[in-house]
């Protein structure tokens, strides 16, 4: 089982260093000096890519392609050690790989050193928040709905790629990889120590592993999730209080209807949604089951942004 999915490991690391290198090489070459055009050319193959790595590898290897996310989910105790240990050195040596084939399939040299220079502290904070920033995405979307990553993870690393100095790495076996080609996606040997060291601290601080009282980022996103659904929970007992307040004013009678049965129809409404269809539905559908039910009187009919149309008027309440 473990060499299958070290064997998934391998390919999809390579295959992802072979694109994120090979787009970059290419897209140099068209993009006629224009380094943003470059930028975006390398973007959209890399998060096109992972998103098929993902969708292939994921029930095989778990496409993890990184050994910060290998490490982490160890720490976690998601993973053994055994398996993080070997998957650390595959995805490496993988990478490695991945880039000597761009190299092959361009023409160039298979053994480069790159020249580019990252080496400025704002470049290693760059990559310390796109480390923290893909390790948050990766573990909160594990934890609220695992089978999003194959969406939220790309769609992380296409934001990191514009808004990180460093173009967002995020990943030391890649880091390592581009170090060996000198090319758009390149980096300087000599900075490589720092990118590293950034993209293991920013994945500490994210899985909540600094020292003894690290600060559990990982465990505050899933508070804060919860803090989300509590503040829904909260809107929606408003909505019954306002509800409730509107069936008790005295003399009058809150009536929602359709038009076709603005006059003299059936089934006056008391006021109150139906509430748990708001819960496991929308607000639309809500409104379509009151209007369904709904009676009475004559009104002026309106439209409204759910594309549903309704009529209301207050009725003098009989005692």
């Amino acid at each position: 089982m473990l060499r299958r999915a070290l064997i998934a490991e391998f390919i999809g690391s390579l295959l992802l260093a072979c694109v994120v290198i090979g787009s970059g090489i290419l897209a140099e070459r068209l993009a006629a000096g224009n380094a943003a055009v470059a930028l975006l050319g390398n973007t959209l193959a890399t998060v096109a890519a992972l998103g098929v790595l993902i969708v292939l590898f994921n029930p095989i290897s778990g496409a993890q392609f990184n050994p910060v996310v290998s490490l982490v989910l160890a720490l976690r105790g998601e993973q053994g050690w055994r398996v993080a240990a070997a998957y650390v050195p595959a995805q490496v040596i993988a990478m490695i790989a991945g880039a000597w084939l761009a190299h092959a399939m361009f023409g160039l040299p298979l053994m480069q050193s790159a020249t580019q220079a990252r080496g400025t502290p704002g470049e290693a904070l760059g990559e310390f928040v796109a480390t923290f920033w893909l390790l948050l995405t990766i573990l909160g979307t594990l934890a609220t709905r695992p089978v999003a990553v194959v969406l939220t993870v790309p769609a992380a690393i296409a934001a990191g790629y514009w808004f990180t100095s460093s173009t967002s790495f995020a990943n030391p076996a890649i880091t390592i990889a581009r170090s060996l080609s000198d090319t758009f996606a390149g980096v300087r040997p000599a900075d490589v120590a720092n990118f590293i060291a950034a993209q293991l601290a920013g994945a500490a601080v994210a899985v909540g592993d600094v020292g003894a009282g690290g600060v559990q980022v990982v465990g505050g996103n899933q508070r804060v999730l919860h803090h989300v659904l509590d503040l829904l929970d909260a809107g929606r007992l408003a909505v019954k209080a306002v509800d409730q307040h509107l069936a008790d004013l005295s003399g009058q009678q809150l009536r929602l209807v359709r038009p076709e049965f603005a006059r003299g129809g059936p089934g006056a409404l008391d006021g109150r949604a139906d509430l748990a269809r708001v819960e496991r539905g929308t607000f639309a559908a809500a409104l379509e089951d009151l209007a369904g039910q709904g009676g009475g009187g004559g009104g002026r009919s309106h439209g409204g942004p759910l594309n549903t149309t309704f009529s209301v008027h207050h009725s003098q309440q009989t005692p």
